[in-house]
This record gives structure tokens, sequence and C-alpha cells, in this order.
């Protein structure tokens, strides 16, 4: 797997206290993509899934994380995505990823990750259709409830949360977590 980087204590990608990872590898052109630099995976860690699932397990109890999110890149086009999953031990588990429901279904993925998350957000971006949902690029894009038990609890996050942005310091680097305001894309 390839890790672009991970960051604690994030409040704006799903509800609660979130651990949030990046993958990096997108094979995907989503004009105004967010995360351009993870298309590629030059440069980036390279961990195994089992390797990688301790060191989140760890982080996430370390910081009292009550989620987790990934994102990237595109997680679906890691090798050994489904393994990972399956031994993260938070069970609020938010996944991102360009494909679509049907792309998911068709190659198998979607019967590999839907029973170890929570809520799937999926589906590529279109700009002229981002209307400002907290946690969907846009309108196109679906969330699938893996575990109906989060239905509530992402529906109160998404009546109550607006789009906004955090920034974190990591390594002597700044990340931000959340999805820009669509007239901040492109900018």
């Amino acid at each position: 797997m390839i890790v672009s980087h991970i960051l604690l204590n994030v409040q704006n990608l799903g509800p609660g206290n979130r651990l949030c990872i990046w993958f990096a590898g997108c094979s995907k052109h989503c004009p105004n993509c967010v995360a351009q630099e993870l298309k590629k995976t030059d440069g980036y860690m390279e961990i195994s899934p089992e390797d990688l699932a301790s060191l989140v397990n760890y982080k996430a109890a370390e910081s009292g994380a009550s989620g987790i999110t990934v994102s990237g890149g595109d997680p679906m086009e890691q090798e050994g995505i489904a393994t990972f999953l399956s031994l993260l031990e938070v069970p609020d588990i938010l996944v991102y990823t360009g494909f679509t429901q049907d792309e998911m279904r068709s190659s198998g993925l979607l019967d590999q990750v839907r029973p170890h998350i929570a809520v799937l957000k999926c589906g590529r971006y279109k700009p002229a259709l981002d209307h400002g949902h907290p946690l969907m690029g846009s309108s196109n894009q679906e969330m699938i409830y893996c575990k109906p038990e989060f239905e509530a609890l992402y529906n109160e996050y998404i009546a109550r949360q607006k789009r906004k942005l955090q920034f974190h310091e990591l390594a002597g680097r700044i990340y931000f977590s959340g999805l820009p305001d669509s007239s901040m894309k492109g900018a």
C-alpha cells in the first residue's frame, strides 16, 4: 500500500474526532481534483496492509479517534485495501473513492470492502455539480451506508456541518483536511 500521510484529530471529514489516512495513486482525471498531488505514487511510503492497520489502530486508540476516514488518491486502487480495512478496530470507517457503485460492484470490490466499513462515498467529482455538501464534492456522488446503524449519525453531521478546511502540521509540512468551498477550487 502506498501512503501519503495520516492526520489525527480531524474534525471535518465525518462525525467526531477522526484519524484520516490519504493514499497515493489515482488513475482518474477528475477536473479540479482536490488532491492532484496524490495521483502519482512516486516518493510516498510503501507498507503492508497488516503493518499499516497495526499503526492506524495504535494511533486511533492513542488519539481517542471515534472514526477513521480513508481517502487519497483513490484507496480502492490500493492492492490490499480489503485486507487493510478488515483489520481496523474502529467501527466507524468512511471511505472515499472515485469509482461509482456500479464499477465497485462489477469489479467485486464492493463485496470485499462493504463488511468492514460504515460508509462509502463513491463517484467522480464533477465541478458543475458541486453544491457545497460537507462530505461529497458533487451531487452525482453517492453515500452508501454499509452499516445502517451509522446513517443517523452521518445525517445529523451533514445537517449541521458546513464545509471548512482544517490545517495540520506534520513533519514540518502543512496539510489540510476537508473539502474546499467550490469558489476556492481551481484558484
